[in-house]
């Protein structure tokens, strides 16, 4: 048997408390399950049922937490494990709920590329994409394959440069100003090329290489 001796409210983290079995630290818990668990100081409980209940009541926590999350925008694994390592759950929660939420199709690695990718192809390449997405913690194979199944459309990169050089004078500068900033949104230079030369095409600065 476990004797509760101690419950000490976090310094960095008021939704939590420290807590101490026999004069020792034991675990941190949410006040959340402390209140549930009717966890108090004297309270002697077995060791298994102590951790049994605390696991399952904090994951029902971070259940509901992340429910709230995604109601309003899709996340990433990577995304859901950085959340709820801020808000203090530990390694083992964690992994049960992003688990429970990839079971129930709450939280899916493939879908939210493919959707990423659609809404932001017309702003940015398909280099920015791949960027990007890797930042949001999609693994590699994953995003090649989304990227795929979308076919570059040199429309996208003409209205972005014509909307980069509007009101700008067609001059070498302008031309290479508007490489960089093509180049910052992640076209290829296969892409970039194709526009520059359309849009520079009556303009004598030489050649592009």
């Amino acid at each position: 048997m476990l004797k509760i001796t101690k419950l000490e409210i976090q310094k960095n983290n008021k939704d939590k408390y420290n807590l101490y079995v026999n004069d020792e630290f034991y675990c941190g818990v949410f006040m959340e399950t402390a209140i549930k668990l009717n966890l108090k100081e004297g309270l002697e409980i077995e060791k298994n049922k102590l951790d049994e209940a605390v696991f399952e009541n904090e994951k029902t926590i971070a259940l509901n937490r992340c429910a709230k999350l995604l109601s309003k925008t899709l996340k990433t694994e990577k995304q859901i494990k950085d959340y709820l390592k801020t808000k203090g759950f530990n390694e083992n929660v964690i992994l049960a709920v992003l688990e429970k939420l990839k079971e129930y199709s709450y939280v899916d690695d493939k879908k939210y590329a493919e959707l990423f990718i659609k809404s932001n192809l017309n702003k940015m390449g398909k280099l920015k994409l791949k960027q990007k997405l890797t930042e949001k913690g999609i693994k590699k194979d994953l995003i090649e394959s989304s990227l795929s199944l979308f076919d570059t459309d040199l429309t996208n990169v003409l209205n972005i440069a014509e909307k980069y050089i509007k009101n700008k004078e067609l001059n070498q500068k302008t031309k290479a100003s508007t490489y960089r900033h093509l180049l910052s949104k992640g076209f290829s230079y296969d892409e970039i090329k194709q526009v520059i030369e359309k849009l520079f095409s009556e303009c004598d600065y030489g050649s592009w290489d």
